[in-house]
Parts: C-alpha cells; sequence; structure tokens
C-alpha cells in the first residue's frame, strides 16, 4: 500500500491526540558520532547498531545522515522513512516525502502499533483505563521510546505516580527527554520519595536543552519542599527561572513559598500563577490553603485590611466557598460601604448559625441606620 498524504495526515493527527506534556524527538546533536563523519560505511555500521539497540532517535539520525551522503540509495531513504516513523516526526515524514520521489508503506508492526495508539485514547477518554493501560502496554513492546511515555502520563493523570515513577526511571537512563526528566523528578517529590531525586539529577546530560545546574537547583528546591526546608526552597526557587521549571508543582512551590513571607502581591501573583495551569492532583485545594493561611497569619492588623481581602476576593471568584474567606472580605466592604445585601444574605444561608457572620450583619445595620 503507497504512503500518501492522506495516510500521513491520519496518523499525524492520531500524534496529536497521543500526549499533551511530551516531544519524543531527544535532541539529535547530543550523540557521540565519532570517527569521521562522512565515512558511509562506519555511519552505515553505526545506523544498524542503533537499530540493533532499538534506539529510534539515534537511528533516524544516522539514516538522515547517509541520504545526506548518498541520496541516491533507495534503502537510505526507506530505512530513513521508517525511523522518523518510529520516533513519530510526523512532520519530517511529510517533508521527507514531499521532497523525494519516494513510495513506501507502513510495516505490519508500525501499523499495528498505530492502531493500538488510537485503541488506547478511545478507552482513556471513555474512562475505560485498564483497557487503555493494556493497549499502551502492548505497544510499548512495538516501540519502547515512542509508546513508554504515553503510558507514563495515563499512569500520571489516573494519580499512579509510582507506577510512573517505575517505568521512567529506566526509560530516562536509556532516553533522558528534558520534559520527562523534570516531570520525573516532580514524582519523586509528589510521592514522598526525594531519595530517588539524585538519580534523575545523575541521567541529566550535559549538553541538552534543560540546563544540567539549572535542573540540579530545581531538584534542591524539590528536596526542600519535601523536607519543609522553606529557607532553602526560596533560595533554590529563585535560581530556576527556565521555561521547563514553569510547571504546575513548580507555581504551587512558589505560591507556597510566597505564602510564608509578607508580600501580598507576591503571594496573589503566584496564586494567579498556578490558575492558568491545568489542574493537577490537590494543586487547587493546596493553593487557596496556602492563601488562608497568609491571610490568617496577618489578620487582623499585621497588614491593610483591603490588601487581605483583594486575596480572599481572589481566592472565593474561583466558586469555592469559604466562611473565614467571606468574613474578610465582607470586613473590609463594610470599611468601603461596598458591602451587598444579596450577598450578604447568600453567606447566611450557607453558614445559618456563624457568630461572625452575625456579627457583621449587625453592623452592617448600623451602617445602614445612619
Amino acid at each position: 500500500m503507497t504512503f500518501d498524504k492522506k495516510k500521513i495526515a491520519l496518523i499525524v493527527i492520531g500524534g496529536v491526540l497521543a500526549l499533551s506534556f511530551l516531544v519524543f524527538l531527544v535532541l539529535f546533536a547530543k550523540y557521540d558520532r565519532g570517527g569521521d563523519p562522512n565515512n558511509e560505511d562506519a555511519l552505515l555500521k553505526l545506523a544498524h547498531k542503533a537499530m540493533e539497540q532499538d534506539d529510534p532517535p539515534l537511528a533516524a539520525e544516522y539514516w538522515r545522515r547517509l541520504v545526506s551522503l548518498n541520496p541516491f540509495n533507495e534503502e537510505y531513504k526507506k530505512e530513513h522513512f521508517h525511523a522518523l516513523i518510529r520516533v513519530r516526526d510526523f512532520k519530517g515524514v511529510m517533508s521527507y516525502t514531499n521532497s523525494l520521489p519516494l513510495e513506501t508503506s507502513l510495516t505490519d508492526d508500525e501499523r499495528r502499533f498505530e492502531e493500538l495508539l488510537v485503541d488506547a485514547n478511545i478507552h482513556s477518554a471513555t474512562g475505560a483505563v485498564e483497557m487503555a493501560r493494556a493497549c499502551y502496554t502492548e505497544a510499548t513492546n512495538l516501540n519502547y521510546f515512542a509508546a513508554t511515555p504515553l503510558l507514563i502520563d495515563l499512569e500520571v493523570q489516573n494519580g499512579r505516580l509510582a507506577e510512573a515513577l517505575t517505568l521512567a526511571r529506566p526509560f530516562l537512563k536509556r532516553f533522558p527527554i528534558p520534559r520527562l526528566l523534570v516531570f520525573a523528578a516532580e514524582w519523586c517529590a509528589l510521592a514522598k520519595r526525594d531519595d530517588l531525586i539524585p538519580e534523575i539529577q545523575a541521567d541529566c546530560p550535559a549538553n541538552t536543552k534543560v540546563s544540567s545546574v539549572a535542573f540540579d537547583y530545581y531538584c534542591e528546591a524539590l528536596i526542600a519542599w519535601t523536607t519543609s526546608d522553606t529557607n532553602k526552597l526560596a533560595t533554590a526557587k529563585a535560581l530556576t527561572t527556565e521555561d521547563y521549571f514553569r510547571t504546575p508543582l513548580s507555581r504551587l512551590m512558589r505560591l507556597e513559598s510566597a505564602s510564608l513571607g509578607d508580600d501580598p502581591d507576591r503571594v496573589a501573583s503566584a496564586y494567579e500563577d498556578l490558575r492558568k495551569m491545568p489542574k493537577l492532583l490537590d494543586f487547587p485545594l493546596r493553593g487557596r490553603l496556602a492563601v488562608k493561611n497568609f491571610i490568617a497569619a496577618h489578620f487582623p492588623n499585621k497588614l491593610p485590611l483591603k490588601q487581605l481581602a483583594s486575596l480572599a476576593d481572589l481566592v472565593l471568584a474561583d466558586g469555592e466557598p469559604d466562611l473565614d474567606l467571606l468574613r474578610v472580605s465582607f470586613m473590609a466592604k463594610l470599611d468601603n460601604n461596598s458591602l451587598n445585601e444579596r450577598d450578604l444574605e447568600a453567606a447566611e444561608k450557607r453558614f445559618p448559625n456563624d457568630k461572625g457572620l452575625k456579627l457583621i450583619r449587625k453592623w452592617y445595620a448600623e451602617t445602614k441606620s445612619r
């Protein structure tokens, strides 16, 4: 069957659906080229060796270089095509097949692999997690490099961090994908396995998109967070500003660190930053709790009531009713004559026996009677 543009497009769509937090291509430039870079025979041996070792990124790079050296060799072109399929670089596949007079077809294993990913996506979307897991697991036997991150993602999305780490640790030793390295270190912290963080640190190569120095600092921040070493957390976190570390957990860490200080603007900024991220585990609850703890630590007179109420309103805007935050918000609104009768009544219905609301009602009535 000719591998035409329509089939490529279908596979691309399947690939887009498969995973949101990983780009599967490891930087080809990080691999040791060895010997003469233009020695065709040596490169051919290296390409076959990479295939035998099931290293798709390295194999793809060697076949690319062989095609560049000998663009008329049909074997090289076909092997490069299949290598691109294995790393699921569909953009590269389309560019490659459009620029060369190449006709080829998927192998049975490649076709089965794509079918398994489609099935897994459907099962996952419909809540059939066990069936999705079975599909991804079978897919790892056909393409370990491309399928394992998908299986890891499924485990994380279902809160199975220990299982995700069991899969990620051997994978990262072979394929240290930058984004996955960062996530794996975070999973160690979330699973209370900070003893595994140094192992993940050691898997980060020096010449990759993630600075190994910055990654070391971030790992220190994660360990400080798990051990409640607030001083070390604040110091280490300040040194990790690269985009790779702007994850939901890093934002939660920033908020919890800010909540231990005295700057309401820093707390508000960190809370807004966390809200922008996809909801993960209990992060929204922990974020609200961090803001609430900050307000409690500075109420009633360590900071102006207006600033504390602004933080309270920020959390309440998420639609999460909280009696303590409502009191703070209402008291500030009483001060500037902006308390709404309807809001007060709704709070009284929800919390009918609260003495604080009754006192606010009394003050509100006195204000209106003047």
